[in-house]
């Protein structure tokens, strides 16, 4: 049920706590205390531990200003959260008739054309 997954408002979800855990292994990776993070960020080291435990969520500009000052990628921050590959547009599911009109339409060159099947279309 959704209303079983919605915490309080505001709240840190599990999510957070991923991120959390991912900002921990980046911190210790470059070698860096709570402090010396939590400088960088302009926030206390206390919040450096709440935000790496998933306590406290982690905004997403203070994300990006984390980000830039260890000058990693925003993405290596959401693994295990979200999938991050790039996605393939696949024509397995598209009806043969339809790749078949879009074929044809990417063919036309002319601006005039365009607009009136468009028109049509939107009808």
């Amino acid at each position: 049920m959704i209303k079983d997954k919605i915490k309080k408002k505001g709240g840190p979800v599990d999510h957070d706590k991923v991120i959390g855990a991912n900002l921990n292994k980046i911190r210790l990776a470059m070698q860096l205390s709570q402090q010396e993070l939590a400088k960088l960020a302009g926030v206390t080291f206390q919040q450096i531990q709440k935000y790496e435990k998933g306590t406290n969520r982690l905004s997403a500009s203070r994300l990006v200003r984390i980000s830039n000052a260890l000058d990693v990628d925003i993405d290596v921050f959401f693994d295990g959260v979200i999938d991050t590959t790039p996605k393939k547009l696949s024509l397995e599911n598209i009806p043969d008739d339809h790749v078949k009109f879009l074929k044809l339409l990417a063919e036309i060159d002319d601006p005039d054309r365009i607009k009136i099947l468009s028109k049509i279309l939107s009808e």
